[in-house]
């Protein structure tokens, strides 16, 4: 593979002058300029614009009519007829590309310049930039969603085990609660072999045991767009309130839907007269804009987030002319885009409540959208004491969107039905977010199968049953000058008892110049009646720079008030803080302190506190162990996916790709979150890397499966590294331009000014073997020697000779 970073001097000179003169087809150098004296015959054409590669193969971020795909490997061969090294491409990687291949000419497979697969396809090389930009025409690309990812994309990953862990201490001693100490540890653990995945959580408390929280295997099933889990699990809860069994779950995963086709989004549909610029915003926000031939048009990839208001659609003839249009914009909850839907199956025993026979059961649902306004769904649930079956519609209407569902349910002797109902509407007008979320049961009989399990279980909540519960939401924008109040009221009530458990808050946020406050008050009354009100207020105020922010609080309720002042910062992995508090009545007062750091291989946090007669202190930490097929490595927290990256012979190197992330000491390092199903980009700083070390890439992308552990190889090649001081046997200087290799050909370097070159993967000892042109007087050879190895850049001065034969 050719080696870009080898060439970086010559680049780098050239680099003002190509700025300069971009709008130029070519630049030709006159080497005499260079260096008075100079022979003429140094080739500099590689240097010239536009800027032309050697053979070999380069990592270039690509891009396909202005979409960028990532970096690829492109293979560049010389074409005999002008000389030059150009761009090849076969079937996969025009397939990677878009192209639609099935409307090329020919299947054969061989590397071929790309004009010859598409006549009217361009590209264009910035070789300083390695960037790599192609211009196909849109009829021979293959229609996809604009951020859709190939399925041979997605990486099963490598075979691994990991361990997280999750530990807290606690030790506290008050006038109130006596001296106690307590502890919990939380247990991730997984393995993968293969596209099988074994996973389990649980958790160790002092005082309660350990508890299994989950326990399964799961894989997935691509075809249908879904997860499979075997074990010991719960079950999806869009339609059905989850409970925990032991059996076999299969789900739709929306992940493995391109981004802009996940959630609700309305289609754009229209008539252009000719070739017309398509606009969608939404108030002042512009959504996309394309431009679409003569005929009817659809948009059917706006992303799911600018659910929220009323889209506006302006369509730009060629002629200047110009349509608009409105495009109804508010999703139900369980809202689903036009010809999209959703499933979940399940079969297993119910767990939980100290059921000494877990009950066998099936719960199946189905969603369906059948066009932007109305989405349907159903779901049934089967026991040997237990049924129940539900359906519904989602509705998006101009006054709002709207979920409506009805469910019948029966549990032994007993049966009822029950309604639920949710609304939401945003007045564009005046930014108002409005929802409303009622749900009824009509008779006591109605039972969900969690509650009919715990009664079964005999639970300590098994006879109280809701009959009615409703929440009512309100958001308001008062502009930058005002701030943002928020402001909802809940409601509960049971068969079984005769007051019901209600309440409200009210809260308001500001910033006046650098001082942010908020304020919020909240009153509940529980089911015996009695209330509880808090008022509170809090406010932050930055110090500039990195000298932190003050904090303080004030919090009022009949029983307490309490103020406090504090102050926190953070200063790259470490962050720290104390704060003084005092309360009402009984005058206690109390300190409290803590600190924070992270490492590459897990975060830690200490805390502790002095009052009045009270002390308390806490550490927790947290982090993860990963044994793959290169060792063990420790790592920061992990997530559902993550990868491994292994940089050989780099330790210390630093990932862009979280906080204190780097690479350890036998060339590995855990990249903690990646997002499954999308293309996510891994990059090292060079700058962190020894002087003996270089990159052949810096950066990768990878597509990772659910759950998957992907391995990313970035190759390096070690060696040392010296500025070297060349001269002739005469005395003269080496040309400017002049091409550096080792004795296995292997490039080293360029000559720069003043006849030095900056020369990466040096053995100890060695021949340098230089070229400047084709006749053996413009070739030499110099013997080196380094000096005893350091982390110091060495500089030499050697001499390069010319061999008789080559003089003659």
């Amino acid at each position: 593979m050719s080696r870009l970073p080898a060439r970086a001097v010559a680049v780098a000179a050239c680099t003002a002058i190509q700025g300069a003169l971009a709008m130029e087809p070519r630049v030709e150098f006159e080497p005499r300029f260079l260096r008075p004296g100079a022979s003429g015959d140094v080739d500099l054409s590689a240097f010239s614009l536009p800027a032309q590669a050697l053979p070999g193969e380069y990592w270039l971020d690509t891009q396909v009519n202005g979409r960028a795909l990532g970096r690829l490997l492109i293979p560049y061969r010389r074409d005999e007829r002008d000389g030059r090294a150009h761009a090849c491409f076969d079937l996969p990687l025009l397939k990677r590309l878009g192209v639609d291949i099935s409307r090329l000419a020919s299947a054969d497979e061989s590397c071929r310049w790309l004009p010859e697969w598409v006549a009217e396809a361009d590209q264009q090389l910035d070789l300083a930039e390695q960037r790599l930009a192609l211009q196909v025409p849109q009829a021979w690309l293959a229609r996809e969603a604009r951020d859709q990812v190939p399925v041979e994309r997605w990486e099963a990953g490598v075979s691994s085990a990991f361990a997280g862990y999750d530990l807290s201490f606690f030790d506290v001693d008050s006038p109130q609660g006596g001296a106690r100490t307590q502890g919990y540890a939380g247990l991730s653990s997984g393995v993968n072999l293969g596209a099988w995945q074994w996973r389990h959580q649980g958790a160790l408390s002092s005082n309660g045991g350990y508890q299994v929280l989950g326990h399964y295997l799961q894989r997935e099933v691509a075809p249908l767009g879904a997860q499979l889990r075997i074990g010991q699990l719960n079950t999806q809860g869009e339609l059905f309130e989850s409970v925990q069994m032991r059996g076999a779950s299969l789900f739709s995963d929306d992940r493995m839907l391109p981004a802009s086709q996940r959630g609700f989004a309305p289609v754009v549909r229209g008539v252009a007269r000719s070739n017309a610029r398509v606009a969608i915003r939404q108030g002042e926000r512009l959504l996309r804009e394309t431009v679409v031939p003569p005929g009817p048009y659809v948009i059917d990839d706006l992303y799911a987030a600018t659910v929220g208001g009323d889209l506006q659609v302006t369509v730009t003839e060629a002629d200047g002319s110009e349509q608009r249009f409105t495009v109804t914009n508010a999703a139900a909850p369980l809202a689903l885009r036009s010809g999209q839907s959703r499933f979940s199956l399940g079969l297993g025993q119910q767990l939980g409540h100290q059921q000494e026979n877990a009950p066998w059961f099936a719960q199946g649902a189905w969603q369906q959208g059948f066009n932007d306004t109305l989405t349907g769904y159903s779901g049934a649930i089967l026991a040997a004491d237990y049924q129940q079956a539900l359906l519904g519609a989602a509705l998006n209407t101009p006054m709002g969107a709207m979920g409506l569902d009805v469910a019948q349910a029966r549990a032994r002797d007993d049966q009822g039905h029950r309604a639920r109902l949710s609304w939401g509407h945003l007045l564009a007008d005046s930014d108002t977010r409005l929802g409303l979320s009622v749900q009824h049961a009509f008779s006591p009989g109605y039972q969900s199968l969690a509650q009919a399990g715990r009664a079964q279980g005999k639970g300590a909540d098994a006879h109280w049953r809701e009959r009615t519960r409703a929440t009512l939401n309100l958001n308001q924008p008062l502009g930058s000058a005002w701030g943002q109040l928020n402001v909802s009221a809940w409601r509960s009530s049971g068969w079984e008892q005769s007051s019901d458990f209600q309440g409200y808050s009210l809260s308001y946020a500001h910033r006046f110049a650098d001082l942010g406050y908020a304020l919020s008050a909240s009153r509940e009354r529980d089911a015996h009646g009695r209330d509880s009100t808090l008022l509170q207020l809090s406010m932050n105020m930055p110090l500039g720079g990195s000298r932190g922010s003050l904090t303080s609080g004030l919090s009022h309720s009949p029983r307490l008030s309490q103020g406090q002042v504090g102050y926190r910062n953070t200063h790259g992995p470490f962050n720290y803080g104390a704060s003084v508090s005092a309360s009402q009545p009984g005058d206690n007062g109390y300190l409290n302190a803590y600190a924070g750091w992270r490492e590459p291989y897990g975060e830690y946090n200490v805390a502790a506190g002095q009052g009045a007669g009270s002390r308390q202190l806490s550490a927790s930490a947290r982090g993860a162990v990963v044994a793959h097929g290169g060792g063990v490595t420790l790592a920061q927290p992990l997530g559902e996916t993550f990868g491994i990256v292994q940089v050989p012979e780099a330790k210390g190197a630093r990932l862009v790709n979280g906080s204190e992330l780097r690479v350890d000491g036998r060339g590995f390092a855990i990249v903690p979150n990646l997002m499954p199903y999308q293309v996510n980009r891994v990059d090292i700083d060079p700058l962190g890397l020894p002087l003996s070390v270089e990159l052949a890439t810096n950066s990768q992308e990878v597509v990772p499966r659910a759950g998957a552990v992907t391995l990313l190889r970035y190759p390096t090649q070690s060696g040392r590294t010296a500025l070297i001081h060349l001269r002739l046997a005469d005395g003269r200087l080496l040309p400017f331009g002049a091409q550096v290799a080792g004795t296995d050909g292997v490039a080293l370097g360029v000559v720069g000014q003043g006849s030095r070159v900056l020369a990466r993967g040096l053995k100890a000892q060695g021949q340098l073997r230089l070229q400047w042109g084709e006749r053996g007087e413009h070739q030499c050879a110099a013997d080196y020697a380094l000096g005893r190895a350091t982390e110091a850049l060495e500089v030499i001065s050697v001499m390069c000779e010319q061999t008789m034969e080559e003089a003659t």
